[in-house]
């Protein structure tokens, strides 16, 4: 995984239009989140920056 597969801007801008598109959530709390199986440090750091939680 890098951080071209992390969070990008497109991916970033769905998430933020879900509640448009599912308004039965619109009082929901939305999360984030990268899954791997394995992920170096820095791609890690890339996506808490980004504000995304990790599964890994």
């Amino acid at each position: 995984m890098t951080t071209d597969d992390v969070g990008e801007d497109q991916d970033l801008r769905y998430l933020g239009r879900f509640k448009d598109a599912f308004s039965q959530y619109a009082d929901k709390v939305l999360h984030g989140t990268v899954a791997a199986m394995v992920i170096t440090e820095k791609v890690a750091h890339y996506a808490e920056r980004r504000g995304l939680y990790l599964l890994l």
